[in-house]
């Protein structure tokens, strides 16, 4: 049996085990084949990543080939209902303010204190 199927060759499909339209962001021919917040489905527009109980029943099994969001047509967001909330466990952006504040309190306090006997 196929595991991943040719996204350009309808044919495949039917028989794949994992979506083809199931990808990683940064890399749409990659899928993990485990439900996973980096797995994306490149079927909607944008890319988002679906609800991992979604993952289980539908993009990582031959059942995808029922899926609601692969029969109909692309280029559509993907429903909110099937989008996972959150698509990264970790929030990069949020946490970068408050690391760089810390980092900047920590080097002024050890300037501070390496000036303290010559003040």
């Amino acid at each position: 049996m196929n595991i991943f199927p040719d996204s350009d060759n309808p044919s495949t499909w039917k028989n794949a085990e994992i979506c083809p339209f199931l990808g990683l962001a940064d890399d749409p021919q990659t899928a993990l084949s485990f439900p996973s917040v980096w797995n994306a489905c490149q079927h909607a527009r944008p890319a988002a990543a679906p609800k991992l109980d979604h993952q289980r029943l539908f993009c990582l099994q031959a059942t995808h080939s029922i899926c609601p969001v692969s029969l109909r047509n692309g280029g559509k967001p993907l429903p909110a209902e099937l989008r996972l909330a959150e698509p990264h466990p970790f929030p990069r952006k949020r946490l970068l303010v408050p690391i760089l504040a810390a980092g900047l309190l920590i080097l002024v306090l050890v300037v501070i204190g390496s000036l303290w006997p010559f003040l």
